[in-house]
């Protein structure tokens, strides 16, 4: 037997350590003693000295067998999620153009683009096409842009058809939407309400930090109060729905993050998760690391589960599973919707225009999907939650770690994921 290499501790206090045991996703607390009889001694003289806590070690796997290849069965299931076929995600760019001017926004806009009849007539043989060749069981339609709700038609005609279509075969249908839910009216809301939606929704700040970064381009109107109430009008429209609130922050944005929390007190915690990123343009050494701890126990306090500094990542990065496509509005093809330009030299891929089927560009494909994964990432003590940065910044040149773009240390990382954890199963336990 041996002990398990994917496992960290983290002191507590003189008397007390918190174990995350990532190959299991198992946290056990010890106390000094437990401590360190786990560190100083081998599996046999830990069975010797005290056999019911070895027992313990085993059943949270701890401790295990010594063929065990920790990192052999990460990849190994890793490549299972990548290749999984149960869902059929597609990606729809309904229009490059957008109604705000966000000064942050990688996107290169095009004004007036929009998805046309040719190629939502495609998109629709493009899903029977799939479903014949793989059966899969639940559909994801996610709408990207620009601004996706500039195009709702568009959008309406889609879900129609893929309503009808996965009734008939028994598939389940998630609407998806990354929007920034200036645009959305009543009569969308109504349109939507039979169906599982998602959303994710940025908030620039508090209300005058927001309000002056993103505000429609055409008269600079404010935004802030369109959104909240938006937000609420999803959960109250739309009964099968979950919304994502992203908070893009810098040190001014975490110096007042409570007056965010108070706009959203009222929403349903079940159906409302955050996730706290950083402006991308500012270096994380130029955030203040308390006001990132604060801001994050402050979300916890609220019961407001924080996505991304949960532990496990169940799912690779969509761009990585092999049953997935991005769509762009005149029809070519791409993996990735985190790019700036969807043109001739990005794009991935066509649509065969008597099937739908998508015909690959193999070689483009082939590098995304024998990635190797960095040796920074396989010797992490997360890596088995983690498992690593998606295809596109694998390489040890462009890497991004998850915690470290957190701005704070490992130990800290570990600490508030733990917290998350259990504010998760506190909030879905109870009726």
């Amino acid at each position: 037997m041996k002990k398990v290499y994917y496992c960290s501790d983290v002191k507590i206090n003189e008397n007390a350590y918190l174990y995350y045991n990532s190959f299991k996703n198992s946290f056990m607390i010890m106390n000094a003693i437990k401590h360190s009889l786990y560190k100083e001694y081998s599996p046999e003289k830990i069975c010797d000295i005290d056999n019911n806590f070895y027992k313990i070690l085993i059943e949270e796997g701890f401790i295990i067998e010594d063929d065990v290849d920790e990192t052999a069965i990460i990849e190994y299931y890793k490549l299972l999620k990548k290749f999984d076929t149960y869902q059929y995600h597609i990606v729809i760019n309904t229009t490059l153009d957008c109604n705000l001017n966000c000064w942050y926004c990688y996107e290169s806009k095009i004004e007036g683009s929009l998805l046309n009849n040719n190629v939502i007539d495609l998109i629709k043989k493009n899903i029977i096409e799939k479903y014949n060749e793989c059966c899969f069981k639940e559909l994801k339609i996610s709408f990207f842009g620009g601004e996706p709700l500039m195009n709702f038609d568009s959008i309406k005609n889609i879900l129609s058809f893929s309503k009808e279509f996965t009734s008939q075969n028994k598939i389940n249908l998630i609407a998806d939407f990354t929007t920034n839910a200036t645009l959305l009216k009543d009569n969308q809301l109504k349109f939507l309400k039979d169906f599982t939606c998602f959303f994710q929704i940025t908030l620039d700040g508090y209300e005058t930090k927001h309000n002056k970064i993103r505000f429609y381009k055409d008269n600079h109107k404010r935004t802030y109060r369109t959104i909240i109430e938006n937000i609420y009008k999803i959960q109250e429209y739309i009964e099968n729905s979950k919304i994502w609130i992203r908070i893009n922050f810098d040190n001014k944005t975490l110096e007042r993050f409570s007056e965010i929390l108070d706009d959203l007190s009222l929403l349903d915690r079940k159906k409302t998760f955050l996730i706290i990123r950083k402006i991308w343009q500012i270096p994380i050494d130029k955030i203040k690391k308390g006001l990132i701890l604060e801001s994050i126990q402050l979300s916890i306090n609220k019961k407001f589960f924080i996505d991304n500094f949960a532990l496990p990542r169940y799912e690779p990065c969509f761009a990585d599973r092999l049953n997935q496509v991005l769509i762009n509005y005149d029809g070519k093809i791409f993996k990735c919707s985190t790019i700036e330009n969807f043109d001739d030299l990005n794009s991935e891929g066509s649509l065969c225009e008597e099937t739908g089927k998508v015909i690959w560009d193999t070689n483009k494909i082939a590098k995304k999907f024998t990635a190797k994964t960095p040796d920074k990432c396989r010797l992490c003590k997360i890596f088995p939650v983690c498992k690593g940065p998606c295809g596109k910044n694998s390489s040890e040149d462009f890497f991004s770690c998850m915690y470290e773009n957190a701005g704070f240390n490992f130990d800290e990382y570990i600490m508030y994921a733990y917290k998350i954890n259990n504010l998760l199963f506190d909030i879905f336990s109870k009726n």
